[in-house]
């Protein structure tokens, strides 16, 4: 809800969010409840199986920004939001052969695992998940109840939003 909130001090107004079918639409619902109009584009990879699949999902997505640039109503949001890091790879690669300058033109903001994500000419806004982090909390938070008795309240699992130069 971050990104949200700071989507909606920037006064962005629209926004295309990235991402493979099924559960990813989730930052649609964060964005739509801060008043900014948010339609999905879905990257389809065409293999099942993990062998070439990443790859497949950096084609899918180049041909995705490909057709979308061709729809007869096409304009560019405010904002891109890019739910996978292989996706929003290959979307960095799309934005700049399209000449789009961000966040001159249009505002980005990618799903990045911490040390293993796009790179751009400028710095990623970007929902940053650290795998290390969760276990650290979740440990954290079972010795605690180890020597208290009581589970701590205030455990969150959660990804950082980082904004970068993109937004």
């Amino acid at each position: 809800y971050r990104l949200a909130e700071r989507c909606r001090e920037l006064g962005i107004k629209t926004a295309v969010q990235v991402c493979k079918g099924g559960a990813e639409h989730s930052a649609a619902r964060y964005l739509s409840s801060a008043g900014i109009g948010v339609k999905c584009k879905v990257i389809t990879p065409r293999r099942d199986g993990m062998r070439g699949r990443l790859w497949d999902i950096q084609q899918a997505t180049l041909e995705l920004f490909r057709e979308w640039t061709k729809e007869k109503d096409f304009a560019w949001p405010d904002l891109i939001y890019v739910s996978d890091d292989y996706a929003a790879m290959a979307a960095v690669v799309a934005l700049g052969h399209l000449g789009v300058k961000v966040p001159d033109d249009v505002r980005l903001v990618v799903v990045s695992n911490r040390g293993h994500g796009p790179v751009a000419c400028y710095s990623l806004a970007c929902i940053e998940n650290d795998v290390r982090s969760p276990g650290d909390i979740v440990s954290a938070a079972v010795l605690s109840f180890l020597e208290s008795g009581t589970f701590p309240s205030a455990v969150r699992l959660e990804a950082s939003f980082i904004p970068g130069e993109s937004l």
